[in-house]
């Protein structure tokens, strides 16, 4: 499972259960003061409330300082005369002028304009950030409360507004929204609360943003560096953020290839994670070795359990683990009183999927090798000195009976249409089994291919030739991507080079131009090209009628 969720999504915090409404807890503020030495600002939160950690990406991408939640849910009313339960969040937001910005106008990357110098008020980034809520544009012209400009201390004048807006999920919401200007930029606070609650909670709201203070501005703050650069540079700045989130720390690996961000004190459960991810990644290296040494350390946040994993990752409740490429972070909780089985084998599959993402250059492949190979790596007993693989995975990630009986009913997808699909259909298919089918179906295609290359499945069912597919798509498929992106940042060398040079360049342009550069994006479709290849390489030669029919008797006979 790809984690790219990057909004927030109230519907994750939302269960519907029938029963009365309760009364609102009564709201005091906490005694710890919140410091932001680099946006300028510290204030007291509410009691109670838990900070939620920020990803990198939603820090560049939508300014997002802060994000919290009240750890008691209330009681709201929802349609049908139900009742659920839903937790009133907190967010901060830095509100700065665009700089100057490289564009890509018109598809090229020899187009360069700048954008207008003007702070996003906390509306728009409100439009931006909950785009999810409905009827917040027409409750723009008819605020419950202001604005108002207020005066909370000697020093600081607030602007003070509250609208309603309507959750999808049937929540009737107030946005509290506060805004203060620096020279600098703008920080603007946005309260969501359930409007049934709102009066009492807004009065504790403006108690905790009257404690809304200045502070000097943080001017030797560690410049932000990625798990590609000088390891001690990367721990350093990696310490530094996560300082910024009470109850989260650093934790080293000795090998160097990850690194830990946790909020749980449990050293042991640490520590058996830290083992499990040493012997997947050298698993993945011997099977999958990179064309070149992957220097980039891989970031791991472990939450201290599953409710705070899946408030950071705005997942549903099914959810014990996911690789979030945008913030390249591989995302665990501490199962240690749950089921750390079925929670290692997830660490197992989707660290697959970060291995993944850097073996190709932060690109990615067809499903059914990406899921299938993380499936594979999820069954492997890691328990004794030499991991083996099995053909089972713990609990309700088990894919065994699913592809037996899919194979039985005739309730499965033809292999030549399977290895070609893209993730939507792939992620989309076989409506009766609800998405589980591609799953089930992909690790048993792995399954079969990768235990036959070990000598492991009955030459009744196996052909030489099968041997060679999977290291033939991944090598086309690595040298493929090499090509096109070498494309992209030789095109951008051009574009440095048109405008006269580096020096030529403001500081911000060029700091996007080489961070484009570097990430060289490659289109959707070339990137179907790049697919198209690699599976011509190495299904091509097979003759899938034949194959399907070996996959067949395997499933039904000796798997």
């Amino acid at each position: 499972m790809l984690g790219s969720r990057t909004l927030p999504t109230i519907a994750a915090i939302l269960m519907a259960i029938l029963g009365l409404s309760n009364p609102a807890f009564a709201q005091k503020i906490g005694r710890d003061w919140h410091e932001d030495a680099v946006a300028g600002f510290k204030f007291r939160p509410l009691k109670d409330w838990a900070f939620i950690p920020v990803s990198q990406g939603d820090r560049e991408r939508m300014g997002k300082l802060l994000e919290m939640n009240s750890e008691k849910a209330l009681n709201v009313k929802l349609p049908g005369n139900q009742i659920g339960q839903w937790k009133p969040s907190l967010y901060a937001f830095q509100m700065r002028e665009p700089s100057g910005a490289a564009s890509t106008g018109g598809g090229s990357l020899r187009n360069r304009v700048s954008e207008e110098k003007k702070r996003p008020t906390i509306e728009v980034i409100i439009e931006r950030v909950f785009g999810n809520l409905r009827d917040f544009k027409k409750g723009l012209s008819d605020p419950y409360f202001g604005p108002k400009e207020e005066k909370l201390s000697k020093k600081a004048v607030r602007q003070h507004v509250t609208y309603t807006a309507f959750d999808p999920n049937g929540v009737d919401l107030v946005l509290d929204c506060w805004t203060i200007s620096l020279p600098e930029w703008d920080v603007g606070f946005v309260w969501l609360i359930p409007e049934s609650d709102a009066k009492k909670y807004l009065k504790a709201v403006k108690k905790s943003m009257r404690t809304l203070t200045f502070m000097e501005l943080k001017t030797d703050a560690i410049e932000k560096v990625t798990g590609d650069d000088n390891y001690s540079s990367f721990l350093a700045y990696q310490k530094e953020q996560a300082q910024k989130i009470p109850g989260w720390r650093i934790v080293e690996v000795p090998s160097k290839r990850f690194l830990i961000i946790t909020s749980s004190g449990n050293d042991r459960f640490i520590k058996s994670v830290i083992e499990r991810l040493e012997k997947s990644r050298d698993l993945y290296e011997v099977d999958f070795p990179p064309k070149e040494e992957i220097n980039f350390v891989s970031m791991v946040r472990l939450c201290k359990d599953r409710e705070e994993l899946q408030s950071y990752g705005k997942t549903g409740s099914g959810t014990a683990g996911f690789f979030n490429p945008n913030s390249r972070e591989l995302v665990l909780y501490d199962a240690s009183q749950t089921n750390k089985k079925e929670s290692f084998a997830v660490m197992s599959h989707e660290a697959f999927h970060q291995y993944c993402f850097f073996l190709f250059d932060e690109a990615n492949a067809h499903r059914w090798f990406d899921e299938g190979q993380g499936d594979y790596y999820g069954a492997y007993n890691m328990d004794g000195k030499k991991p083996k693989p099995t053909a089972h995975m713990p609990g309700g990630l088990d894919r065994y009976q699913g592809i037996k009986e899919m194979v039985r009913n005739e309730n499965y997808v033809p292999i030549s249409k399977l290895i070609r699909m893209t993730h939507e259909q792939w992620y989309g298919n076989n409506d009766s089994y609800h998405g589980v089918a591609s799953y089930n179906q992909s690790w048993s295609l792995v399954y079969f291919l990768r235990e036959g290359m070990r000598g492991k499945v009955s030459r009744k069912v196996w052909k030489k030739e099968y041997a060679d597919i999977i290291p033939n798509y991944t090598k086309h498929l690595f040298a493929e991507y090499a090509k096109a992106k070498k494309a992209i940042r030789d095109d951008i060398d051009k574009v440095i080079e048109k405008a006269g040079g580096e020096s030529a360049l403001t500081p911000d342009d060029l700091m996007r131009l080489r961070e484009q550069q570097k990430k060289a994006p490659i289109s959707d479709g070339e990137k179907m090209n790049i697919w198209n290849k690699a599976t011509a390489e190495s299904w091509g030669k097979i003759d899938m009628d034949v194959f399907e029919e070996d996959w067949l008797t395997f499933v039904k006979k000796h798997l």
